[in-house]
């Protein structure tokens, strides 16, 4: 396996980490937002209630959704923060795998001037 491969492999696993973890992501959110939903709908039953009992329940349920929402929050922020992580890394294979590309084609380039200048003087030689 050459360098560039290994270079584009790993640019294509990076981009498929990125890629997991925003789908994590997303589902993270989906969760954070079911919760905050539940917490308003059990504080808008608390304030509706008549009963002391249902109130205090429908209090706790708020509460209780309302800290899953909180934690959700800060795994949504945590996952935030490996995905830009993840893309910095990808910026950095990109660049790697490019860097590599433009160096053997102006290699390429170079040996190939070569040929053609030692083709050029066989030519003149005749």
């Amino acid at each position: 396996m050459s360098l560039i491969d290994s270079y584009r492999n790993t640019l294509q696993r990076k981009r498929e980490e990125v890629a997991k973890l925003t789908a994590s992501k997303a589902k993270i959110h989906k969760k954070y937002a079911e919760y905050s939903v539940k917490a308003q709908k059990a504080s808008e039953a608390a304030n509706k209630s008549k009963s002391s009992s249902t109130i205090k329940t429908k209090l706790r349920e708020a509460e209780r959704f309302s800290k899953n929402a909180s934690k959700e929050a800060e795994n949504l922020a945590k996952i935030e923060a490996k995905i830009s992580s993840k893309q910095k890394e990808v910026d950095r294979a990109l660049r790697q795998v490019n860097d590599l590309e433009e160096k053997q084609s102006k290699k390429q380039s170079k040996e190939q001037e070569k040929r053609f200048e030692q083709v050029k003087r066989t030519l003149s030689r005749l």
